[in-house]
């Protein structure tokens, strides 16, 4: 049987509008999807540290875990605060933009301080005693304790 070009491009639109109806408006929900930009930003709490041995005198400081609570004080995550027993870098999460309640193990004790998440933004606190050196760039904002102890910075990505 000799297939037809008129029947070859009926085919072809038959099966498409099949595809449609099963899937209506992909595309379209793909292009918004891709043209929307991303509204969190990232959190990394240097911790007080803790020192573990992790193989026969292999010893490592790691940074203590902390909970992210909602502005209304609702625990939301624990960032555990590094991935084995020899990684000492802090984790950094990922936030949507706001605000939120920070509970941490600084050097000297537990603190409770508030944090504002911006999207595409880095905020970086420091709890562990290491140096506060103002970053670089000149849109740093510094993160302060009630007291007006500057603890962190806030920078953009």
């Amino acid at each position: 049987m000799k297939v037809k070009f008129p029947d070859l491009i009926s085919a072809i639109v038959v099966a498409s509008l099949t595809v449609c109806a099963f899937y209506p408006n992909s595309s379209s929900a793909a292009g918004a999807a891709s043209a929307t930009p991303a509204k969190e930003g990232y959190l990394t709490v240097f911790t007080a540290t803790q020192t573990v041995d992790a193989d026969f005198h292999a010893y490592f400081d790691l940074h203590m875990g902390y909970d992210i609570n909602d502005a209304s004080g609702k625990e939301i995550k624990f960032v555990p605060n590094h991935d084995s027993d020899i990684d000492e870098a802090p984790d950094t999460a990922t936030l949507p933009q706001g605000f939120y309640s920070i509970v941490a193990r600084s050097v000297g004790g537990m603190v409770r301080f508030s944090v504002e998440i911006r999207s595409g933004e880095t905020t970086t606190i420091r709890l562990d005693g290491t140096g506060l050196a103002r970053p670089r760039s000149r849109y740093a904002r510094p993160v302060v304790l009630p007291n007006g102890e500057i603890i962190g910075w806030s920078t953009p990505v």
